[in-house]
């Protein structure tokens, strides 16, 4: 049986891993929401999550880039997307999260959207 596709080692791959979620070399400052976009959201259930997450990707973080980003810029918006749980999203993504969303939403929550009879 051939095959087309090229065979890649796993080192290579979880090297590009590290590089995408800007663990290999942080980002610069001025790059959160790219960050954030890059690895698909923040999970931010607990409260020092999302800070520890771009601390160890973002060069030089400070908690004040993700507060400014959050609750000034509005670039980023907290809510419930992946397994209903609370992340981290780029504001001008939230309605691909909510479109690819919509169907686990009403399966599984879709009691809690109804209204009362």
């Amino acid at each position: 049986m051939g095959s087309d596709s090229e065979k890649v080692p796993v080192s290579k791959v979880r090297r590009l891993y590290l590089i995408k979620h800007h663990l290999f070399r942080k980002a610069d400052r001025k790059d959160v929401v790219r960050v954030v976009g890059d690895v698909c959201g923040l999970h931010a259930q607990a409260a020092r999550s999302p800070y520890l997450a771009l601390w160890s990707r973002v060069e030089n973080f400070e908690d004040e880039l993700l507060d400014k980003a959050l609750f000034e810029d509005k670039s980023l918006v907290k809510t419930w997307v992946m397994r209903g749980t609370l992340h981290i999203v780029p504001s001008e993504k939230l309605p691909v999260y909510n479109r690819s969303l919509r169907r686990m939403w009403f399966e599984h929550h879709g009691h809690f959207m109804r209204a009362p009879e």
